[in-house]
């Protein structure tokens, strides 16, 4: 365990809209060489989509001023990380599908958490080449 103020943790909430919430949390080591004598250094930041959120929602930072974002349909091109994949009906032959929107050819970051409502996720990574993870089944 790390002495006191050695590290720091800022909940930062926002509501998009009445149905939809995303609360930001922000984990950070205090250390610095020479100055403290704290352990741990860096930040970790985490995402939690609430859980009367619609998740048909593609949830997103916008990359131009780091802001939480929502939109029903894909993220915008740009865009770096996805906090919440999100999904659109589609029809084959009589039976209904839940189909992922496609993600722009900048991402490099999507949810370790999928809907599981999504069942069809071709062309969702049509493009992109750089991934923080390993996407593989």
């Amino acid at each position: 365990m790390d002495i006191q103020g050695g590290i720091s943790v800022t909940p930062e909430g926002w509501q998009l809209n009445q149905e939809l919430q995303v609360l930001k949390i922000t984990i950070k080591g205090n250390a610095k060489e020479g100055a403290n004598n704290y352990r741990y250094n860096g930040e970790v930041v985490l995402y939690q989509v609430g859980r009367n959120a619609d998740k048909r929602f593609t949830i997103y930072v916008d990359h131009n001023d780091g802001s939480i974002k929502s939109n029903y349909g894909s993220a915008p091109n740009g865009t770096k990380q996805i906090i919440n994949i999100g999904f659109t009906t589609s029809l084959i032959g009589e039976q209904i599908f839940y189909r992922a929107f496609r993600a722009p050819e900048s991402i490099l970051k999507v949810p370790n958490q999928i809907p599981p409502t999504i069942q069809i996720f071709d062309s969702m990574f049509y493009g992109a080449s750089a991934f923080n993870q390993d996407i593989s089944m």
